[in-house]
């Protein structure tokens, strides 16, 4: 029950807002409860929508969402559900805050969560309906990584994801949401070549801290894509959680991580 228990809270994906990073994953103590949420379940062939919203059109556009992402999704991952996905929605960010779907405390700056046990998306909708269809397409992504990991071959697992280093993961999720032109990331770009601040691949996986991985990640998967096509990830994404980012690098791009990142760099200075 305990290493069950572990697996649990390193097994959440999340998206977040930078300056609130480092305090979103916080888990542990007891939330309180204001209200009760009287969910109603939509289903449809690969997601079951639960939702407490008066207006029916609301929850039937998330769904309409939802196959649309599943659609794009399926086709990089190569992976349908066998059965339909739960997706959690709450009307506004403090209702999401107290769920009891997920354990710990959820601070202000997640905008949804994926666990991978049951494979759960929650998530609140947001300001606008795009930014709600982003963190559902996002979230989305981590259902598939999740799935890709428990039914891969004997040598994958759900475990195998703790290998992966978080700018794949949640890189992964913003590339796949968002594309491979985005300003926000482009902005962030642009600002470490001027302060010729450009990570390495290396550090991208050990100073996480300081080379924020959504974004940094969105970077590198719009770099690969670009360079080796999205038939490249799912391979990419697998042999990493198994073999490690080492290996990994030398079987897909026939070349070592430090040589990877000079062409990751120039192209950053070039673009």
């Amino acid at each position: 029950m305990k290493q069950r228990s572990k697996l649990f809270i390193l097994l959440v994906f999340s998206i977040i807002s930078p300056d609130l990073f480092a305090q979103s994953q916080y888990f542990g103590q007891n939330k309180p409860r204001y209200k009760e949420f009287d969910f109603k379940v939509l289903q449809s062939p690969h997601f079951e929508l639960y939702h407490y919203f008066e207006d029916k059109n609301r929850a039937n556009d998330l769904m309409i969402n939802s196959e649309h992402w599943y659609k794009l999704h399926q086709e990089v991952f190569k992976l349908a559900f066998i059965e339909p996905n739960p997706v959690i929605i709450y009307k506004n960010h403090p209702d999401f805050q107290e769920t009891t779907a997920i354990g710990g405390q959820i601070g202000e700056g997640t905008g949804g969560v994926t666990e991978g046990l049951r494979n759960r998306v929650i998530m609140p909708t947001m300001y606008t309906h795009r930014q709600t269809d982003h963190v559902l397409g996002h979230e989305l992504v981590h259902a598939f990584q999740y799935k890709t990991m428990a039914y891969g071959s004997d040598s994958t697992s759900l475990a195998s994801i703790q290998n992966l280093p978080l700018f794949m993961v949640e890189g992964l999720a913003e590339y796949m949401s968002l594309g491979r032109d985005d300003s926000h990331t482009a902005m962030w770009m642009r600002d470490a070549v001027e302060s010729d601040d450009i990570p390495s691949i290396e550090d991208m996986v050990t100073k996480q801290y300081k080379y924020f991985p959504y974004r940094w990640g969105q970077a590198f998967w719009s770099y690969v894509t670009a360079t080796y096509g999205d038939d490249i990830i799912r391979p990419l994404f697998k042999e990493t959680a198994i073999y490690g980012i080492q290996a990994a690098f030398k079987q897909a791009f026939s070349m070592d991580i430090d040589r990877f990142s000079a062409k990751f760099k120039q192209s950053l200075i070039d673009a």
